[in-house]
């Protein structure tokens, strides 16, 4: 099934001497008739630490995830924002990112070709995506704002991060929206892309976007991040107080949002998330 939505733009991002990645998504978007383009992608590794400086936080991004962000993935996050400037400047009204090491077939354009009954005020959405607390954990959605697309797919509320900036589709709107949020580098792009504080965002239910096993080197790196995550939530675990969980059973201290971590999943699936609201294009 060719794709018969042709204003979708899909960008693709590529380091140079990613020969064998660039084969594959020429291949893959060809079969299935995309309009793509290749943008090619900011090597982290050769950026100076000058560079670096006038455009990260390292104070911010430790608060933020409890961690130092890596040259690979600060690359990430500059080349994903080429794109978004590339989007504004041409007036793109929507457009398909992809990194290249992911794979997809033929769900993604039977999505794609209901656009039209996507929500009303959608402007970002996750075709590919898994929970921070792992990448064969499906991202936790909410019960309230869920959408069908079609007999098999819907579009949901994420109720918490959605890690899936290796495929996503976003408006202009959105564009505008993390080019603001990227002024500074704050914190990696999941979690930016991933949260609705900022963005009418939805995660696509199945997910119709894979990493590639055998071409993506994070796929392999993720035991290291889940031992990151379990050293953070060891290190939270002293908050916890006597008296700050009697607040908490009495609906106090922000009830929902101190909750262990072991209760996230469950207080996320049932709380009503934030309203969404008309974008400005």
């Amino acid at each position: 099934m060719e794709s018969k939505n042709k204003n979708i733009s899909v960008f693709i991002i590529n380091l140079k001497h990613s020969i064998e990645r660039k084969k594959h998504m020429q291949e893959l978007c060809e079969k299935y008739n995309l309009n793509y383009e290749f943008i090619e992608a900011v090597d982290g590794r050769t950026l100076s630490e000058v560079e670096i400086e006038k455009i990260y936080s390292k104070e911010k991004v430790i608060k933020a995830i409890g961690r130092e962000m890596s040259r690979s993935e600060i690359g990430v996050l500059l080349s994903q924002k080429s794109i978004y400037e590339k989007i504004l400047k041409e007036n793109i009204d929507n457009a398909l990112i992809f990194e290249d090491d992911i794979e997809f077939d033929q769900r993604l354009i039977t999505v794609l070709n209901e656009i039209e009954n996507f929500p009303k005020y959608w402007n970002l959405i996750l075709l590919g995506h898994h929970s921070p607390r792992g990448r064969d954990i499906e991202t936790s959605y909410s019960l309230w704002g869920q959408e069908k697309v079609t007999d098999k797919f819907k579009l949901a509320r994420p109720a918490e991060l959605g890690f899936g900036a290796y495929g996503y589709l976003l408006k202009k709107s959105a564009a505008k929206v993390l080019l603001e949020e990227l002024n500074e580098i704050e914190k990696p792009l999941d979690h930016i892309t991933g949260s609705d504080e900022k963005l009418n965002l939805y995660v696509l239910i199945p997910a119709v976007v894979d990493i590639h096993q055998d071409l993506s080197e994070n796929y392999h790196n993720m035991h290291d991040r889940k031992e990151l995550i379990k050293s953070i939530e060891q290190k939270n675990k002293k908050y916890f107080t006597l008296k700050r969980k009697a607040l908490i059973f009495l609906h106090l201290d922000k009830l929902w949002d101190n909750l262990p971590k072991k209760y996230t999943r469950l207080k996320n699936i049932i709380k009503m998330r934030r309203t969404y609201k008309p974008d400005s294009a």
